[in-house]
């Protein structure tokens, strides 16, 4: 009986962590000073920022400040948003489990452009539109 050899990963990469935050500049602060890490990249409208490591080997963060975290109560947009990636996530898992043609590696390719703009481009979509306001009895209040 013959077994098939798993090829080993010498290491995992995280090329990039975002982190909703309710106190900006405290994780902010955190960042810089605990971890080193210097800001590659802020909202000029106060939404975020992108940290990264100095050094290279940690992941870059970015820290995004909206007071929205449900769904209810962003833009309508962004359900259309999400839709896409659905759709574009089970389109990627389908097409992997076929034999290859022209058409399939082109959609696959159009798909995959997609699902990982839907990460990379994060830190603006989501802070952008118009949000609904948060009712009293949900928002957070620190003791």
């Amino acid at each position: 009986m013959a077994t098939s050899a798993r090829p080993q990963l010498e290491h995992v990469t995280i090329g990039s962590i975002v982190i909703r935050c309710h106190e900006f500049e405290r994780m902010w602060a955190f960042w810089q000073a605990a971890l080193h890490y210097v800001v590659e990249h802020t909202d000029p409208n106060g939404g975020f920022v992108i940290l990264h490591d100095p050094a290279g080997m940690g992941p870059n963060v970015s820290l995004d400040q909206s007071p929205v975290k449900s769904i209810r109560y962003r833009p309508g947009w962004h359900k259309t948003v999400y839709a896409v990636f659905f759709a574009t996530f089970l389109t990627l898992g389908y097409l992997g489990t076929q034999l290859p043609t022209p058409a399939y590696t082109l959609v696959a390719q159009a798909c995959t452009l997609l699902y990982f703009s839907f990460f990379l481009l994060m830190p603006w979509w989501s802070a952008m539109g118009r949000f609904k306001p948060v009712p009293k009895r949900v928002t957070f209040t620190p003791h």
